[in-house]
């Protein structure tokens, strides 16, 4: 009968490749789908709107050296009550969201936001679910 000899040095690498393994597995996670918010507008116009984010990198340079930063753009699918979906992509902002595709425009921050349709009046619009 033939045995296996497994050196203690082996045995140490193949604890730490098992460890490992196990340790990545653990980390592994299903992100969370971004929430759906409903807006109701003073016009009427009701909104489910979902904000996707990501990220860009920002370099700035100046005097006073280069500086980096993160930034977060959002971009949204939005459904009206009728049933209409739009696609809505990130437009430049300081704070909070704006998202436009020309005709449709949302922007926003917290629980308040204006909806504008090109050629109508501005909505005032707050979140009544997240």
């Amino acid at each position: 009968m033939k045995y296996l000899i497994v050196q203690p040095t082996q045995w140490r690498s193949l604890l730490l490749i098992t460890s490992l393994a196990l340790l990545v597995s653990g980390c592994a996670t299903t992100p969370t789908p971004n929430p759906v918010m409903q807006y109701q507008c003073d016009g009427g116009t009701q909104l489910n709107v979902v904000l996707n984010q990501k990220y860009v990198s920002i370099v700035r340079g100046g005097r006073g050296g280069t500086h980096y930063m993160q930034k977060r753009l959002y971009s949204a699918s939005v459904t009206m009550a009728d049933g209409t979906m739009l696609e809505l992509p990130a437009q430049k902002v300081t704070s909070g969201f704006f998202v436009s595709n020309g005709q449709y425009t949302l922007r926003g921050k917290g629980s308040e936001a204006k909806w504008a349709v090109a050629g109508m009046a501005v909505e005032e619009c707050v979140v009544l679910q997240r």
